[in-house]
């Protein structure tokens, strides 16, 4: 475990036992995971958990949101570089497959609790919205509904990649990754 943390700020505390948690919903699963786990992953007393989290969900929901602004944190820069729009289009995909292939039991979790769990799937509903707004921006034309099916494609594509169905099933994911660019490249197209 190392060395406790020196007391901070609590944004920092509450930062770093996020970053805990989703190690531990990622190495172990949200269900095999406990809220004590995570304080001492983090270099915490188990009570500081509970000064920033009402209990391992909310600690999920913040992992959740985390995540999703780090993936779009990296999205937004691949998409405002200096490059052909191509080439910010696979950028931006080859960094969603990554990161969904970097966090395949965290995105089942997700999938599972987004189902079963109003609060999860009130998060996740509200991030998805946030999700689509920027792709409605970066195609800067209403397009919503046909943001959101690409919004879906990349992410249920990005898992099958990940999770290994594509390759099961004899396709390549090189080949899926070149379809999702031609996709993003038509809809995001000036």
């Amino acid at each position: 475990m190392g060395r406790r943390p020196r007391r901070g700020h609590p944004e920092d505390t509450a930062l770093r036992l996020t970053v805990a948690a989703a190690r531990m919903f990622e190495e172990h699963g949200y269900f095999a995971t406990d809220s004590n786990a995570i304080a001492r992953a983090a270099g915490y007393a188990p009570g500081t958990f509970y000064k920033h989290f009402r209990d391992k969900t909310d600690a999920f929901v913040a992992v959740y949101t985390w995540w999703v602004e780090n993936v779009w944190a990296e999205v937004d820069a691949s998409w405002s570089a200096p490059l052909e729009r191509e080439d910010r289009a696979r950028t931006a995909i080859a960094h969603v497959v990554r990161v969904h292939a970097a966090w395949p039991r965290f995105r089942r979790d997700l999938r599972h609790l987004a189902e079963s769990d109003p609060r999860v799937q009130k998060a996740f509903t509200e991030n998805r919205r946030a999700q689509l707004a920027r792709l409605v921006a970066m195609a800067g034309k209403p397009r919503r509904a046909s943001c959101f099916g690409l919004l879906l494609a990349i992410e249920r594509t990005a898992d099958a990649i990940a999770m290994g169905e594509a390759s099961r099933m004899g396709i390549s994911p090189e080949v899926l990754e070149a379809e999702l660019v031609t996709a993003v490249r038509a809809l995001l197209a000036p």
